[in-house]
């Protein structure tokens, strides 16, 4: 494939640090592989909002979708690929082939697969598998104003609201929580996360009570989602506990809980794992803890806060909290 002949050309990159190989074949969420397509604050994938028309024409569900395809298809490649694309969609009516992998560069930039990432959003596919290439190499320009010259106002208002559409459904809310020995500070730092990023919103907050038993269960139960190992997670642990013993705090402890909307969680692969892991998130972290660890008794690194990195810890964090939140 193009990837293969691009690094055996060009070499591998150095950014990645772990793996030297040409590549390293990963399951991604399948919302975060959409989100993870903006390039310099522009989404880069138009065509996936276009292929999805197409996939609802084919199922009675619109009757322009593949017209809008036909034409993209067209300009892009000079080819026909209705028949063609048509196949596969029925194909995928037997499940997702797990031996297809989605082709992506180090910023998970969709270089082959374009189609299925399509099918899979649209039949609500969890996971993709992605063979992610050791290069910084972007896919070539799918943003907006490549179809201006090719398509009407009509049309063109048909793809960006398909598009917004699509972006609003993979975007889960992030969970930020903050743990008791920031508790008086919990407000502040709630008003000041849209502050710190552009397209960031505090969606709801909660603030839960647990006794010293379950909050131990739950710190590292939250941090299973994460690749935190053992003996650091027991250090954050007790650092964190001697922290509330040198306040005023009483059990139960009180933790605020509260859904974060981030617009372009801005990904890079995350060491070890390979998974997504959100620049945004990471800079919101950054910036909290800068500015506050020296209002926490006893502070020592990540006992203020935890924020999630990506969909799939969404969505397992979520499981997490709904156990101790009635």
């Amino acid at each position: 494939m193009f990837l293969d002949k691009y690094i055996n050309e060009h070499g591998v990159s150095s950014d990645y640090p772990v793996f030297e190989d040409i590549y390293k074949d990963i399951m991604i969420n399948t919302k975060d592989l959409f989100l993870a397509q903006f390039k310099d604050g522009e989404f880069n994938a138009v065509d996936i909002a276009v292929k999805y028309l197409a996939i609802e024409n084919y199922y009675g569900l619109n009757n322009y979708g593949f017209n809008l395809y036909n034409k993209l298809q067209y300009y892009r490649t000079g080819k026909n690929w209705s028949e063609r694309f048509k196949n596969l969609i029925k194909s995928f009516e037997k499940g997702y082939d797990n031996n297809s992998f989605i082709d992506a560069d180090l910023n998970y930039s969709i270089h082959d697969g374009a189609h299925r990432v399509a099918l899979a959003l649209f039949h609500n596919v969890d996971e993709l598998k992605v063979r992610l290439f050791n290069t910084n190499l972007y896919r070539r320009e799918y943003k907006f104003d490549f179809l201006l010259p090719y398509f009407n106002a009509d049309e063109l208002s048909i793809i960006r609201n398909k598009l917004n559409e699509l972006l609003s459904k993979c975007r889960e809310p992030y969970y930020t929580i903050l743990w008791p020995p920031a508790y008086n500070l919990f407000d502040e730092i709630k008003d000041s996360i849209p502050k710190i990023e552009s397209g960031v919103e505090v969606l709801n907050n909660r603030i839960i009570k647990l006794d010293s038993n379950l909050l131990k269960k739950f710190i590292y139960d939250i941090y299973s989602t994460d690749d935190i190992k053992k003996y650091k997670l027991d250090l954050k642990n007790g650092y964190m506990i001697n922290s509330i013993n040198n306040s005023s705090l009483n059990s139960p402890y009180p933790i605020s809980i509260m859904k974060t909307r981030i617009d372009i969680p801005d990904f890079r692969v995350k060491p070890l794992n390979g998974n997504p892991q959100s620049k945004v998130t990471m800079r919101i972290k950054t910036n909290i803890r800068d500015t506050y660890q020296r209002y926490i008794n006893d502070y020592h690194y990540d006992i203020m806060m935890h924020m999630t990195d990506n969909n799939k810890q969404n969505k397992e964090v979520e499981k997490i909290i709904k156990k101790v939140v009635r």
